[in-house]
């Protein structure tokens, strides 16, 4: 017997979704004497099927999947109108399974709300949108319903206090870069140029490769030499001057690494967005599985600095302010380049350790004070983690190589002033549409 977790009953349940269409189609039509249409209407439609309503006492509720399907058609012409004429958009919308918990958390409930439970108390925060306090972001007479329970979802992903939902890190590209054939790596070049390039500004060699290798999640190296640290590089935290280098060992703190293949890579990011991480910056600090690196205060001037799991994305207190590190070059006198860099030491943004840099204290341990005088701590500073350099070397290797290829063959034209097109633009868009020919 076939259930709808098995591939062949989600299957048949796409096919009871159809099934139902003409009572979608007729839920959705508009009030004769109005015009006005209503989404609740359609939902309870979909809500009949398995996994699209809930049984809560004698009544039939619509749930996640109904309101994402409904939210859909609200946009076609299904909805005779569209949003423009939806009548209860304010007042009706279902929770899924993060607004019940962001509820939860914001109004201290003891268990999950029913979607009886959960609808009034959305109504009550879109009322309070228009309060004193309320919404600062526009016209609060603009936000749905859905618009709450969305935001819903996504708050109780930043609270600092949720246990109940630790942080899932969702990474774009393989962690150790490798090479895609010659043929394809020609090709990825020309759908970059075609999805990614500026329109009427002209694109360099460099810009492409920039742009390829943001979009296939290559490193930033990867392009070519860089001037410095960049926002989403992965970054070791090392002794300024020194071997020592960090690590996340039990309890999910940093302490120094007992070899430099144990110690610690965590992805910079900026809080002013992509570009050159400079003295000043202010930015995060992200671990393997996705939790940001905060420091906490200790007796004696000492501090903790952990990643804990208990989700807190983004949130101000796990905030750095990037400092030049007096006297130190980046990876003990050399960047990625192989040129001298600055080296970026660390202060906490926020709360009591705010203004102290992070250093090595004479004993060894983690300290986050005023900069040490001469012959105290050493600060940590942050260098390009280059461990699997040589995979790199030869991705930007054969992504020139390819690059090379194409302008040979004129598959990537180059201008006088060096701007490159594409020398076969609509066989380019027909191969990325899937079309013949």
């Amino acid at each position: 017997m076939a259930t709808f977790f098995t591939l062949h009953g989600r299957f048949r349940l796409i096919d009871l979704v159809w099934q139902l269409s003409t009572d979608v189609v007729a839920a959705a039509a508009p009030d004769p004497t109005t015009g006005s249409t209503r989404w609740q209407p359609v939902m309870n439609v979909l809500g009949r099927l398995p996994y699209f309503g809930v049984d809560e006492g004698n009544e039939r509720w619509p749930t996640f999947l109904s309101k994402e399907l409904a939210q859909d058609l609200l946009d076609t012409p299904v909805f005779e109108g569209g949003r423009a004429r939806v009548a209860d958009l304010r007042t009706c919308c279902p929770a899924g399974p993060g607004a019940k918990l962001g509820l939860m958390l914001l109004f201290n409930l003891p268990r999950t709300p029913t979607q009886r439970q959960a609808i009034p108390l959305m109504r009550s925060l879109l009322e309070s949108a228009s309060g004193p306090g309320g919404w600062a972001h526009g016209n609060p007479s603009e936000l749905e319903l859905h618009d709450i329970q969305f935001m819903l979802c996504e708050l109780q992903k930043f609270l600092t206090f949720n246990a109940r939902n630790s942080l899932r890190y969702y990474r774009c590209g393989a962690p150790a870069p490798s090479a895609l054939p010659r043929r394809r790596e020609l090709e990825s070049l020309e759908e970059a140029l075609l999805l990614f390039g500026p329109g009427a500004r002209a694109v360099s060699a460099e810009e492409l490769l920039q742009l390829h290798g943001c979009w296939q999640g290559l490193p930033a190296q990867a392009a070519g030499p860089s001037e410095g640290l960049r926002s989403g590089d992965r970054v070791r935290l090392r002794e300024a001057g020194g071997a020592r280098l960090l690590a996340l060992g039990s309890g999910r703190q940093l302490r120094p690494a007992a070899s430099t293949a144990e110690a610690v890579a965590v992805v910079l990011e900026r809080s002013g967005g992509p570009g050159l991480a400079r003295p000043g910056d202010e930015v995060f600090l992200r671990a393997p599985d996705g939790t940001h690196l905060a420091a906490r205060a200790l007796a004696g001037g000492r501090c903790v600095v952990d990643a804990p799991l208990a989700s807190g994305r983004y949130c101000a207190e796990r905030a750095w302010r990037l400092q030049a590190a007096a006297g130190a070059a980046a990876g003990g006198g050399s960047g990625a380049s192989g040129t001298a860099e600055q080296a970026l030491g660390l202060q906490p943004c926020r709360g009591e350790l705010a203004g102290g840099t992070l250093q090595f204290s004479r004993d060894g341990r983690l300290a986050c004070a005023p900069p040490a005088p001469r012959g105290g701590g050493q600060p940590v500073v942050l260098e390009a983690d280059l461990r699997g350099h040589e995979a790199l070397e030869r991705v930007r290797h054969e992504v020139w190589e390819a690059l090379q290829e194409g302008l040979r063959t004129g598959r990537l034209v180059q201008d006088a002033e060096g701007a490159l097109a594409l020398g076969d633009a609509g066989g380019v868009r027909r191969r990325l549409v899937g079309a013949a020919g």
